[in-house]
């Protein structure tokens, strides 16, 4: 057989494929095939994505009669139409993913080829759904040569250059992994890591306890276990990674029985398979000494056993080598028998992209023999899924995790092929090399990779909950393992936590962090905020059924994340604001030589509000929906319904009243314990709940504290410590401050306020220079270098997380922009100033906020030159260009992630200035909804403008635009019916905004008075359907009567006996279906 003409193009390195645009990958998990979401921006395009192979499933099984590449993918196409099929015959199957997901198979089967995701040798079938925005990658092929002759083997390594092949990563992946060639491989790797890779050295420390000394002896079929009590050497040893197995009955162990004798000779034929396979390995690096658990602690000595688990930081941290037994279930299975590849001989062609310097000629192309192999699309195209190896046995093991993290380098024999993995990078046997690492513990350093499950640049607490996460997935064959199999870890960001703290003694944190049943001393409020996951709620060993403190198999008091038998996950956010005060807290560890291991009891005392919570009670349908999902186990207060959700349907009005005064009775006491330590003192009579406030006056319907003798002046106000950090609000918050702030329950917590307050405290943050809107001669603006490396990541994040919330960009036209900026670099326009903003944004939107530190400004090296770039233009701009508005937004945007909304008000204020310039000279188009695509680039900022007005801005009483006079007389932008979610979202949010802002008006112009019925319900119902007829027809719903409900699926409005104004209103947007 021979290879087709269609499949050569390919077979080419390096690579001569396009490069896939589209990054949105998503699985469809009954087929086990990735699929590509393209945008609706991108659809036009998506045609032509890629280098065309077979047209039609006739011609490409024409074609694998002779050639085994086209043979090998329409194989794979076959078993993908079988799946797909069966997909199709299961209900929830196809309710989710065909009709609400939109997958289909495709009508044509024209195949494209694309360079791979993951930027191994090899190439990736495309196949286009017949839904146009998908694409499916229905096959994904890799190269690879002969071990001896791949890069990494180490006979290659002093010679890089010497042979075509040696630019070849992969390595044919046989049935042994202990092969000689494969192990040179390995070897390979591991010179160069030491040689090249200085943060992967294992920090100086004293050895193991005891060690496997492997040449004690000339006869290899012999080993001794050596102690090293007492010695000076600081020799290089291998740790081992392993399952124990199911059986431990026969397992070869060191206990006081054998202890001498192991002491003296261990004979290698006697040890399980595993242990076997280590040797072997461990030989082949040239190391000396080797440690396995099960032969260097001896396992009936509880004290030895507890010392040896505090140790594990040091043993496996100063370890050279880590070998994993990932593949091997247990150790009689060993580790370096794996599955037989599928290789496709082929004949690769180099083309060398360098020219000799000497004779200014290009080397000539080469034929090297090599090998086409399939590899798992969905591992191709996300890098956490292939790092995690989630698919091997001792990935399963709750003491693996810590070996694996504290390990600096590792050795992973798989069931499937060899992957080595350090502080720098993770390589594959069959090419793969991705930077960074599956998890770092070291949150600000550049062990870790974005994209990677790590939380990087976030804090060591953050870490913690990570680790904390994916270890209660993991199983323990003895339950009260749970603390010593993460003390390792423990003890490692002990010393993290104590270093922070150290550097904070000087300040207002002079206390150690202390180590608190799985929780840290100093956020332990944060800590017991954990819940419980799990995919049924039988079965599980809830904390109150668990052995009590003293009883036999006792882990952990109930409030421990050890408590539960199952997964628990942490709210890693900052966005915390604690109602409790932790007054004491005491952990008994059950034995000095291990202080972070196992406990004997414990308790935390608290003074907090107080709610009863219970189980809830699932009905046997929503168990049958959704048996195969994992789900939190619900909790419900008295006053929840059965599925344990707080949120309640929208037509239980009084209900929310109800909850609502529930909710101050249960912070009273809290009320009552803080009155007197309100830095505003408030001697006055509260209002009561429900009193009558003007939403036209905001905060200054509250009587002016001037007036009241005894109440704090402003100046008390802007000088008092409390206010001198800023009161940050989320983004995504529901209620304005100033409601906030207005309620009974805060009015007692923090006495009255005038309306001008934040404007005070926020004029008195200082600016740093790279904020400042100081206007700059634009041939003094230091104009940073862009590389694409690091900017399309930037990029991928701004229209994953901020796009999506604020769509006023065209997608596609800012590719074509942005490419252009890249080739041409970056110039002192108005062009280059919206990128820079954008790289700005997704550089602070993908970064974890500490608004406490006034130097977190992620992206500040872009953001600088692109807002001086702004200024400059703006000073002679009168609505010509909509790039400026655009860019101003965006700016404005930047400002309102770190925390300053007064610089977000004067940009935004610019930004309106400008639109509205275009207003005047485009008045009719844009009403009409007429307008081009740059008319409709000015409506969308238009709306945008008016939203971060009046959701944002208005939190500090900041003055409007008036811009909320002409967007009342705009339609909606995008009015012919988009498709995206997030566009219909946005939509949601702007009519909803527009409707409020006409409540907002109908109660407050002069001549109308709150609290009686001076405006009817007929003249309300008449404002609310001219607001309502503008909305796009695709966002239209019909009632149960079938009368038409333009985009809300409901408006209520009423007055309660206090004679207060409330509209409730129900913000479901459904689209319309056929």
């Amino acid at each position: 057989m021979t290879i087709c003409s269609l499949c050569l193009p390919a077979l080419v390195v390096p690579t001569p494929l396009p490069i896939l645009q589209i990054s949105n990958a998503g699985s469809l998990h009954p087929c086990s095939i990735p699929f590509l979401q393209a945008s609706r921006d991108d659809s036009p395009a998506i045609d032509q994505v890629g280098l065309l192979h077979h047209s039609s499933l006739y011609s490409l099984s024409l074609s694998a009669e002779n050639c085994p590449l086209c043979k090998v993918i329409l194989q794979k196409i076959e078993k993908f139409i079988e799946d797909f099929e069966q997909m199709e015959r299961n209900a929830y199957d196809r309710a989710w993913w065909i009709g609400h997901l939109g997958h289909a198979l495709p009508v044509e089967w024209t195949l494209r080829l694309v360079q791979r995701v993951d930027g191994a040798d090899g190439f990736v079938v495309l196949a286009r759904s017949k839904n146009e925005q998908i694409l499916y990658m229905v096959d994904v092929f890799g190269f690879c040569v002969e071990p001896k002759e791949s890069m990494y083997s180490i006979a290659n390594l002093s010679d890089r250059g010497a042979s075509v092949t040696g630019r070849v990563r992969g390595a044919r992946v046989g049935p042994d992994a202990g092969s000689k060639r494969t192990l040179n491989v390995a070897a390979g790797w591991i010179q160069d890591c030491v040689s090249n890779h200085n943060g992967c050295r294992p920090p100086p420390s004293p050895l193991p306890s005891r060690l496997l000394d492997l040449d004690a002896f000339d006869d290899p079929s012999k080993i001794r276990l050596w102690e090293t009590k007492g010695t000076t050497r600081s020799d290089s040893y291998v740790t081992l990674s392993h399952c124990w197995g199911v059986d431990t009955s026969h397992h070869v162990k060191t206990t006081h029985a054998t202890l001498p004798s192991h002491l003296n000779t261990i004979f290698v034929q006697e040890l399980p398979q595993t242990f076997r396979d280590a040797i072997k390995v461990t030989r082949h690096l040239g190391i000396r000494f080797l440690w396995i658990d099960s032969l260097c602690i001896c396992q009936d000595d509880a004290d030895d056993w507890a010392r040896e688990a505090a140790a594990m930081q040091r043993v496996y941290a100063g370890a050279f080598l880590t070998i994993s037994a990932d593949g091997a279930p247990g150790s009689a299975h060993g580790f370096l028998q794996r599955q037989e590849r599928r290789h496709v001989p082929i004949t690769l062609k180099f083309t060398p992209d360098n020219t000799d310097p000497a004779t200014a000629t290009r080397p000539k192309e080469t034929n090297v023999p090599a090998y086409a192999f399939e590899f798992p699309a969905w591992k191709s195209c996300k890098k956490r899924v292939l790092l995690a190896l989630m698919d091997q046995p001792l990935s399963s093991r709750a003491w693996a995790m810590q070996e694996r993290l504290l390990s600096n380098r590792m050795l992973h024999f798989t069931s499937k092929e060899l992957f080595f993995e350090c502080n720098c990078h993770f390589l594959s046997e069959d090419g793969i090399r991705i930077l960074g690492r599956w998890n770092s513990l070291d949150p600000g350093g550049d062990k870790t990779l974005e994209d990677l499950p790590s939380l990087s640049p976030v804090s060591v607490h953050q870490v913690w909950d990570f680790i904390l996460e994916e270890f209660t997935t993991r199983q323990l064959t003895v339950k009260t393992d749970w603390f010593p199999a993460l003390s390792g870890l423990a003890a490692q960001i002990k010393g993290k936590l104590g270093a922070d703290a150290a550097r904070d003694r000087a300040s207002d944190n002079p206390q150690d962090v202390e180590y608190v049943a799985g929780l840290w001393s100093n956020t332990l409020v944060k800590g017991l905020g954990w819940g419980a996951f799990s995919r049924t709620q039988e079965g599980i060993a809830f904390p109150d059924e668990r052995p009590l403190p003293g009883d036999k198999g006792y882990i952990a008091p109930t409030w421990s994340p050890a408590s539960f038998d199952g997964r628990s996950v942490h709210n890693t956010a900052p966005s915390w604001a604690d109602m409790a005060v932790v007054t004491g807290y005491s952990v008994t560890p059950k034995t000095i030589q291990n202080p972070l291991g196992e406990v004997v009891d414990g308790w935390i005392s608290l003074r907090a509000p107080l709610v009863k919570l219970e189980q809830s009670e699932l009905p046997d349908t929503y168990k049958d929906v959704r048996s195969s999902q994992q789900q939190f186990l619900k909790l419900c207060t008295p006053h929840s319904d059965r599925y344990g959700r707080i949120a309640v349907e929208v037509d239980r009005v009084d209900e929310i009243f109800n909850r609502l005064e529930t909710l101050e009775s249960t912070f009273r006491h809290a009320i009552a314990a803080r009155r007197d330590r309100s830095p505003v003192s408030t001697p006055y009579t509260l209002p009561r709940h429900g009193e009558a406030i003007s939403p036209e006056n905001g905060a200054a319907s509250v009587p002016s504290t001037a007036d009241r003798p005894g109440t704090a002046s402003l100046s008390h106000f802007a000088n008092n410590n409390v206010f001198n950090t800023t009161m940050d609000i989320p983004l995504s918050h529901s209620s304005t401050t100033g409601n906030l702030l207005r309620s009974a329950p805060a009015k007692a917590l923090l006495g009255h306020y005038p309306a001008d307050l934040f404007l005070h405290i926020e004029l008195r943050r200082p600016i740093p220079d790279s904020l400042q809107l100081i206007p700059v001669p634009t041939n003094q603006i230091n104009l940073p270098t862009l590389q694409p490396d690091e900017t399309d990541v930037l990029i991928q994040n701004f229209f994953r997380l901020v796009h999506h919330f604020h769509p006023i960009l065209d997608q596609r036209a800012f590719h074509d922009l942005y490419n252009r900026t890249i080739d041409d670099g970056l110039r002192p326009d108005l062009a280059s100033a919206l990128v820079l903003v954008v790289l700005a944004l997704g550089a602070v939107a993908a970064a974890t906020p500490n608004l406490s530190e006034p130097s977190w400004h992620p992206g500040i090296q872009y953001f600088t030159p692109a807002v001086r770039l702004l200024l400059a233009e703006s000073l002679c701009s009168f609505g010509g260009n909509p790039i400026l508005p655009q860019a101003l937004y965006l700016a404005a945007l930047y400002y309102s992630y770190i925390s300053r909304p007064l610089l977000a008000w004067r940009l935004v204020h610019m930004a309106s200035t400008d639109v509205q310039h275009y207003w005047i000279r485009s008045e009719k188009l844009l009403r009409d909804g007429q307008g081009g695509s740059q008319d409709q680039s000015i409506l969308r900022v238009f709306w945008a403008i008016l939203v971060l007005e009046c959701d944002i801005l208005a939190e500090h009483h900041l003055p409007r635009s008036g811009i909320e006079k002409i967007v009342d007389k705009l339609p909606y932008p995008w009015s012919d019916g988009p498709s995206e979610p997030y566009m219909h979202r946005w939509l949601a949010d702007l009519s909803s905004r527009r409707l409020l802002n006409r409540i907002h008006y109908a109660f407050s112009v002069s001549g109308l008075c709150i609290g009686t019925r001076c405006i009817s319900q007929r003249d309300f119902a008449r404002k609310c359907r001219k607001m309502f007829v503008p909305l796009p027809g695709i966002l239209e719903c019909r009632g149960a009567c079938g009368s038409r409900t333009y985009g809300f699926s409901g408006e209520l409005v009423t007055w309660n006996d206090g004679g207060c104004f409330t509209a409730v209103i129900r913000r479901l947007f459904k689209t319309r279906t056929s």
